[in-house]
């Protein structure tokens, strides 16, 4: 018997090789995983309990192995406490798994498929926009992907309005 803490649903195993051992993951519904092999028909955990996602937004993630390339992709129950009654939550983007070490210590990682990629076309740049008082920019665009660098002020208040919503 395997057992995580907290984590008693939605359970996900998939295998890595990391300098010529290979590695079990196994994952609860909470993103909290362990690493270990199989000795002898039993599991030996190798790493403490580590949570993958910090931001607690995945849930029930499954992953597809055997992939193309050794790949093992993985997707999530993103929960979200928008401010908005229109939608409650949403299916995360695709993200590629790989193990990884650091000293000693396994981790586990994620990141955005590279076929994300394909998604940007069009893309574009509004720079030093002034934001002393309010402004409706206009993309035409059915998706976008917001990055914003902007200085701290301490008292202002930054509300993005995104289809009739205020994300604040």
């Amino acid at each position: 018997q395997i057992t995580i803490a907290k984590e008693a649903e939605c359970a996900d195993i998939f295998s890595y090789v990391l300098d010529g051992t290979k590695y079990w993951v196994l994952l609860g519904a909470s993103d909290i995983y362990v690493v270990g092999v199989f000795e002898n028909g039993r599991f030996v955990q190798k790493t403490q309990e580590k949570q993958l996602n910090i931001a607690g937004v995945n849930y029930a993630a499954q992953s597809f192995s055997g992939v193309a390339g050794g790949r093992v992709v993985r997707i999530a129950w993103h929960i979200l406490n928008a401010p908005a009654n229109n939608f409650a939550s949403q299916m995360s983007f695709p993200t590629e798994m790989s193990l990884e070490k650091s000293g000693d210590e396994i981790y586990l990682a994620s990141a955005p498929i590279k076929e994300i990629e394909r998604l940007y076309v069009n893309g574009g740049e509004l720079c030093n926009l002034s934001l002393a008082k309010a402004q409706k920019v206009e993309t035409g665009a059915a998706a976008l992907d917001i990055a914003f660098t902007m200085p701290y002020i301490h008292g202002e208040k930054l509300v993005i309005n995104m289809f009739g919503t205020d994300l604040a």
